[in-house]
């Protein structure tokens, strides 16, 4: 979708033609992105995803991944508007309808396709939210603030929507549709540092909350060399996940203040997608890993709580947990929610680091 705020790109044909040909190239590899990601990530969807229950989790998870996508479709479908109406050398009848319907069609597909956008970057800000909400053992002031910052990029993108004009050009020899954006430069850099520095304190929270409580399982894991893939796992998406939209975000913020222009929106609505839908997948995989592990004694986990939180042990929505003592739950009677994990892999993982740990002190003892 072709955005912009200059008035010289809608009369100089050289200025157009050349952010145009920057805003398809953006598209296009937009769109090869998620047809990759798509293709690579199939068996682990089919697998992980369409294979159990419906739940929250997996209801977030189908809209991120083929809201992405219909988004792409929308955006690359935008351009595909230009070039259908080409000016004759004297304006008459039949182009002047094929320019009313190319203004409609524009119109159509550029609110569409906000709409996608806009619907998107709510998605991100629950998925946020609600990690976070788990991680931290409940906490509902720590949800609402993360919640709140996720709002903001929300609301600068609405507000940037609204005052969009769908247009149709003809600066070159084609009815072309865009998006223009009558805002001033000033005007355009508070809303996007504003989203922009939302996200990056949002980022910054979801990672903190990660490290804090996977750092003592993790120190306990290698002082006794025990693999302990969840924490690995969250340490992992979570760092890659920090650094890619960090980078992305101050990209972003570089280039408009460089050339005016928004280029990177698109990008990274797309790329926050893919790693949303790849943090589900992963923990998904995780947990399916973690259940050749069942070695230990039932009695051992009463009363105990996992360094990451008892409420994070709910994060497996589709698969047994263990509800008392020596018993399970069986996955399709386990109800909605957003228990996603942890259900199976946590007090696994949790029993295996503490038995391998009072073991090393009963040698210990038992060593003159």
């Amino acid at each position: 979708m072709f955005q912009t705020s200059s008035k010289t790109v809608l009369t100089d044909p050289g200025t157009f033609a050349g952010d145009a040909a920057v805003q398809n190239y953006v598209c296009a590899a937009m769109m090869t992105l998620i047809l990759w990601d798509h293709v690579i990530t199939l068996s682990g969807e089919i697998r992980f995803i369409w294979r159990r229950k419906l739940s929250l989790v997996t209801a977030l998870f189908i809209i991120n991944r083929y809201g992405v996508l219909v988004y792409g479709a929308l955006a690359i479908a935008t351009e595909f508007v230009d070039g259908q109406a080409v000016r004759p050398l004297a304006i008459n009848q039949d182009f002047l309808h094929t320019a009313h319907v190319i203004y409609h069609s524009c119109t159509y597909l550029t609110r569409v396709t906000e709409t996608m956008v806009l619907l998107l970057m709510l998605l991100f800000g629950i998925c946020s939210a609600l990690r976070t909400y788990a991680l931290w053992n409940k906490n509902l002031q720590l949800f609402l603030v993360v919640l709140t910052l996720n709002l903001i990029p929300f609301g600068a993108n609405l507000y940037l929507y609204i005052s969009v004009t769908p247009i149709t050009t003809r600066v070159t020899t084609t009815v072309s549709c865009l998006s223009y954006m009558p805002l001033t430069g000033h005007e355009q850099i508070q809303l996007i540092a504003a989203a922009r520095v939302s996200t990056i304190l949002v980022d910054i929270i979801v990672l903190s909350v990660t490290l804090i409580k996977t750092f003592e399982t993790q120190r306990v894991a290698n002082r006794l060399h025990v693999q302990v893939p969840l924490t690995t796992m969250l340490i992992r998406d979570g760092t890659i996940y920090f650094l890619t939209v960090l980078s992305m975000n101050i990209a972003q913020l570089v280039v408009f203040h460089t050339t005016e222009q928004v280029y990177l929106i698109s990008f990274i609505c797309t790329v926050t997608a893919i790693l949303v839908s790849r943090f589900f997948l992963d923990l998904r995989e995780t947990a399916t890993g973690g259940l050749e592990y069942n070695t230990f004694r039932p009695d051992d986990s009463c009363e105990r709580t996992t360094p990451l939180g008892r409420d994070l042990e709910e994060l497996v929505l589709d698969t047994p947990i263990i509800t008392e003592c020596g018993s399970t739950s069986d996955s399709h009677e386990t109800p909605g929610g957003i228990q996603e994990v942890w259900g199976r892999v946590a007090p696994q993982m949790r029993m295996l680091v503490e038995n391998q740990y009072y073991q090393v002190l009963r040698d210990n003892a038992a060593t003159p």
